[in-house]
């Protein structure tokens, strides 16, 4: 609630797209899964058989991670630690109906080669989906020196406007990705009017981002 505060209502939004629902089935690896609050939503669905959760701290997975996994109900018969970092996925070609990363990916120091690792273990027919929320164009220099500062500790942040998460999905080269926008603000009267007028004329992003879903679909 403190830090990311649209990621649950964003999680929610996700799961009732039609185009997108249809693709949380199978076997799914939840990348930089953390906290693993998504991992227990996740094994919650009847649909959806296995649910991989990979960071790079197998301490912080196994004590933090099943903590809150279990607060939440997920099912544990369901679930498989993965220690690793986002660019050796330990698994083979094909592996997984979908690899998932819910606001994860901006850790990764080098997002292109994740992208081509995620896109390699996905199956014909399956999806990476990437979830995001990008800064908006006049709050991204205060964002950057942020992330820079946070950088400094274990914690790799970067701070990405939305045409950059595009051009970096256009340089991993794996595909054509899809893009659905979900905008979860709660502005109201003028505020309301004054972000449409400014969706019209291509300028929403300068002040207010929505967030992103990038899907790349695997051809059967």
């Amino acid at each position: 609630d403190k830090f990311e505060p649209t990621a649950t209502r964003f999680w929610e939004a996700v799961k009732a797209h039609p185009d997108l629902d249809p693709y949380l089935k199978g076997k799914i690896l939840d990348m930089g899964a953390g906290t693993c609050w998504l991992t227990a939503d996740l094994s919650q669905q009847p649909q959806i058989a296995e649910v991989y959760a990979l960071d790079l701290s197998e301490k912080f997975l196994r004590e933090t991670g099943m903590a809150v996994f279990a607060l939440l109900g997920g099912q544990e018969a369901k679930v498989r630690l993965v220690t690793s970092d986002f660019a050796t996925v330990p698994f083979p070609d094909k592996h997984f109906d979908l690899v998932l990363f819910m606001g994860s990916l901006h850790h990764a120091v080098e997002p292109v080669p994740v992208l081509r690792e995620a896109a390699r273990v996905a199956r014909p027919g399956g999806a990476v989906l990437v979830l995001e929320h990008p800064h908006p164009w006049r709050a991204i220099g205060r964002a950057r020196r942020e992330a820079a500062a946070q950088s400094l500790g274990m914690v790799t942040e970067r701070a990405y406007l939305s045409r950059e998460w595009r051009r970096l999905l256009r340089q991993a080269d794996v595909g054509t990705w899809q893009e659905f926008r979900f905008d979860l603000s709660n502005a109201l009267g003028w505020k309301k009017a004054s972000k449409s007028g400014l969706r019209r004329l291509g300028l929403e992003e300068l002040v207010s981002c929505p967030n992103y879903a990038f899907l790349l679909r695997k051809p059967a």
